[in-house]
């Protein structure tokens, strides 16, 4: 399955588990991990779980396996590894506070300053 069917996969399966705000992040030019981070909010801890476990058993049905699951002590935050793509299940707060868009938009956040070389 290539990178584009993958990411479809995912979105349709977010989707259909009524995920909220669905990001797709190009990351193939800034790391060598994933090519592509996709980032969506869950209205609640056992909605997080839920979506895990849809996007688990939509790539196993698939014949796709996981490199992995993760969720935090406090069901927040919750991520797929899926190879090519990572997923970011996170409750709207948990969200608001890392700002994940933000960590991954180069353009915005490294920008120098031209007057004294800093970044911005």
């Amino acid at each position: 399955m290539n990178l584009i069917e993958l990411n479809k996969l995912i979105t349709h399966t977010l989707e259909e588990g009524k995920a909220v705000d669905i990001t797709e992040i190009d990351a193939s030019k800034m790391t060598d991990i994933c090519d592509s981070i996709i980032i969506c909010t869950a209205t609640s801890g056992r909605h997080a779980k839920s979506l895990e476990h849809k996007l688990v058993e939509a790539a196993k049905e698939h014949s796709l396996r996981p490199l992995g699951t993760k969720e935090n002590s406090d069901e927040t935050w919750a991520l797929v590894d899926l190879g090519q793509t990572v997923v970011h299940i996170l409750l709207a707060e948990t969200r608001a506070y890392y700002k994940l868009e933000q960590l991954w938009d180069l353009t915005s956040a490294c920008r120098t300053n031209p007057q004294n070389g800093t970044v911005d």
